[in-house]
């Protein structure tokens, strides 16, 4: 599984890329996710590619200034949520 989180296109966005397998509810545990870390999801797209992965592109923006500490928590608990 890959998560990666940077800044978006629009001042004060956020770009969330998640690469893994699928699996059952995987856009919605990631989603929750999100919310739990203040994040107000504006756009989401997925793809799927070869061998069951999928792809999913979140973008939006935080309701707090998102620090370094916070982008690195994101990662690991979606991580985790799609585990």
């Amino acid at each position: 599984m890959r998560v990666a989180v940077s800044p978006g296109k629009g001042t004060g966005t956020w770009t969330i890329n998640v690469a893994t397998r699928d699996r059952t509810a995987l856009l919605a545990r990631v989603a929750r996710v999100l919310a739990d870390c203040n994040l107000e999801v504006v756009t989401a797209d997925t793809a799927n590619v070869a061998s069951g992965q999928t792809a999913i592109v979140f973008n939006g923006t935080p309701q707090l200034y998102m620090y370094d500490d916070t982008a690195n928590a994101l990662v690991r608990r979606t991580r985790d949520a799609s585990g």
